[in-house]
């Protein structure tokens, strides 16, 4: 506890109890309220935390958690290695699970990003030549997967991994088909709307990141926060929930027309969102990663990374779809 003290003597606080919850975040009971310790390596702390806690006064936005400033009005303290920041300590709604904080949270995403958001023109002769581009990589980086491919398929032996990669053939090949569809779309609907929309992302989203309270959603961890596209952050939340089999499609179909709605989507927004989702790069670096150093992880290690990728893959395929079909067939 001697270390805690040392990080809570600035706040004026002294640590009666404390619980370790992860390898970044201590739970401390100071007498009269529990808090929370957050260590950090972000380097950007002052300017990031600045532009969030100033939206988050100027909008009135009360969903993103407030932070614990020093007694000389510094949102951190500087360790040897490592930073560290206090915020409230917040009681989980009892029965909170993600199935039934899931609509709870994409009214809250949607009311911050609509809230905070700006739009800005954009040069159409620019965006054409960076959408061509993107569509060249596409076709690059599919060619390149069709050459591992075809290096597993003419091994004697397949491993199980290769083998799961290999089935994952059909899928990236449908992305890879679907992202040059998309983003012809978007350029299609961003030449009628000539802006791009720029909000407060969160930039770290993820299950762990809010909580369902009894006074509502909160918002949590805004270390690596961002002004940028709002659907980077709804697709990385999707990210995290979606490399599951028990993903709950059905409630993110529910929810995804109230938060587009909510946010003040266009159609355009809706297809970037889709580019996101499909977006393979990551798997193409892991499968990379396997073929060059394939003793990095164990084998089994190996099909649960890529395990996860089927799982995402069947999910956002079937949300892309939704969005497709019922979402941007519909007036505006």
């Amino acid at each position: 506890m001697a270390k805690i003290s040392r990080i809570l003597h600035p706040y004026g606080m002294y640590p009666y109890q404390g619980e370790k919850i992860t390898k970044k975040v201590i739970k401390v009971f100071t007498g009269s309220r529990y808090i929370a310790v957050k260590q950090s390596r972000e380097k950007h702390l002052t300017q990031r935390f600045g532009f969030v806690y100033h939206e988050a006064k100027e909008k009135n936005l009360t969903s993103i958690a407030p932070l614990y400033l020093t007694e000389k009005g510094r949102p951190y303290i500087e360790g040897r290695h490592h930073f560290y920041y206090v915020v409230p300590w917040f009681k989980e709604k009892e029965g909170s699970s993600l199935t039934s904080s899931l609509h709870p949270f994409l009214g809250e995403l949607a009311h911050i990003h609509r809230k905070t958001s700006v739009t800005k023109p954009i040069e159409i002769q620019q965006l054409n030549e960076w959408s061509q581009n993107q569509k060249e990589k596409i076709k690059k980086n599919f060619y390149q997967f069709e050459n591992w491919i075809d290096l597993f398929e003419a091994q004697h032996f397949m491993s199980p991994t290769a083998l799961l990669i290999c089935h994952s053939y059909r899928m990236v090949r449908q992305m890879s088909h679907l992202l040059e569809y998309w983003y012809d779309e978007w350029r299609a609907h961003m030449e009628e709307e000539k802006e791009m929309k720029y909000c407060l992302c969160h930039g770290n989203l993820s299950p762990s990141h809010f909580v369902l309270t009894s006074n509502g959603v909160m918002f949590i961890n805004w270390e690596q926060a961002f002004y940028g596209h709002p659907s980077r952050d709804l697709s990385m939340f999707f990210s995290t929930i979606c490399q599951e089999h028990d993903t709950p499609l059905s409630l993110i179909k529910e929810g995804l027309p109230v938060y587009f709605k909510d946010a003040g989507y266009t159609k355009s927004d809706m297809a970037l969102l889709a580019i996101h989702l499909l977006n393979v790069k990551d798997f193409l670096l892991d499968v990379q990663q396997y073929v060059k150093a394939p003793n990095h992880l164990t084998e089994v290690e190996w099909i649960q990374v890529f395990q996860r990728y089927q799982f995402y893959f069947e999910h956002v395929l079937d949300i892309q779809e939704f969005i497709k079909n019922d979402l941007m067939l519909t007036d505006d």
